[in-house]
């Protein structure tokens, strides 16, 4: 699964470009890795959604969908994918909190495999308001652990209000990353 960034208008600054215009791409190897067939865009499947609206509240243009850290195999064919998206205002566009560089909401991705191709769901959303983190919910970490139970840790940050201590945020889910519990620092 890799970020990748469509056409940006010229006027927009690269960092406001990248937070109304990444997408998520994947592909599908089976010869570990030394070559990968077609690459395509993820796309949540059902409710009419296409590469330029690729999940539930997400439009390329307006605002992005990236990459977490990494990828947590639940079964042979089920996955989970920890992936960032960025809030839309009341104007329908990329509208960060006043004073943040940039802000994020983290998205729990899930996949089923059928045969090359991944059939995907947006499991949840996890949020942090700038009360707490100045971009919110950044970087989710996902690990599984053999009794079943998942691990999310989120980085926060605290550059935009230095009253705010600066830690990572973790939060648990029970039920294979469907829902998860309150984050806590």
């Amino acid at each position: 699964i890799a970020t990748v960034v469509s056409t940006a208008n010229a006027a927009e600054s690269l960092a406001l470009a990248g937070m109304k215009r990444y997408g998520l791409r994947w592909a599908v190897s089976s010869d570990g890795g030394r070559s990968f067939e077609q690459e395509r865009p993820l796309v949540q499947a059902g409710g009419g959604y296409s590469e330029r609206h690729p999940i539930e509240g997400v439009w390329i243009g307006k605002n992005c969908l990236m990459n977490g850290n990494n990828t947590v195999w639940l079964s042979p064919d089920r996955l989970i994918h920890g992936a960032m998206m960025t809030p839309l205002g009341a104007n329908g566009e990329y509208a960060p909190p006043p004073g943040a560089y940039t802000f994020t909401e983290a998205v729990v991705l899930c996949g089923l495999m059928r045969g090359c191709e991944i059939e995907w769901d947006v499991a949840a959303r996890i949020a942090l308001p700038p009360e707490k983190s100045t971009r919110g919910a950044i970087e989710p970490a996902l690990a599984l652990f053999p009794s079943g139970r998942m691990l999310m840790v989120l980085r926060g940050s605290h550059d935009a209000n230095t009253a705010l201590t600066g830690h990572l945020w973790f939060c648990v889910s029970d039920v294979n990353g469907r829902t998860w519990s309150d984050t806590e620092p």
